[in-house]
């Protein structure tokens, strides 16, 4: 793995630790502050995504990498509103393993 990739891939985690500071659903929803934050950091980490290397984005599995990649331009480009129950299935079944993932791939 790279430096850059490295680099990014801390950027990611560092977005994706205040993720652990929402413990339900109705958190979530409830307090419009914390949801924006929650959004942002969920576009970031897409951003982040694409900057990998095409070397590291190769060894990412393809439904993990379109998911993350396509949350954020659904949160960016807005194609309508922001579904919370979406935003927050990915934030809670979907990124964790995403996580999990990048954070165990290892290039030579």
């Amino acid at each position: 793995m790279n430096k850059k990739d490295e680099q990014i891939i801390y950027h990611i985690n560092n977005h994706y630790q205040e993720f652990k500071l929402i413990k339900n659903y109705e958190d979530f929803v409830s307090n419009n502050i914390i949801k924006k934050a929650i959004i942002l950091d969920l576009i970031q980490i897409g951003y982040n995504v694409n900057k990998l290397s095409f070397e590291f984005q190769k060894q990412i599995n393809k439904i993990n990498l379109r998911g993350v990649v396509g949350i954020r331009n659904h949160l960016v480009h807005g194609y309508g509103t922001i579904d919370d129950k979406i935003v927050w299935t990915a934030i809670k079944e979907n990124l964790p393993d995403f996580i999990f993932e990048i954070n165990n791939i290892n290039l030579k």
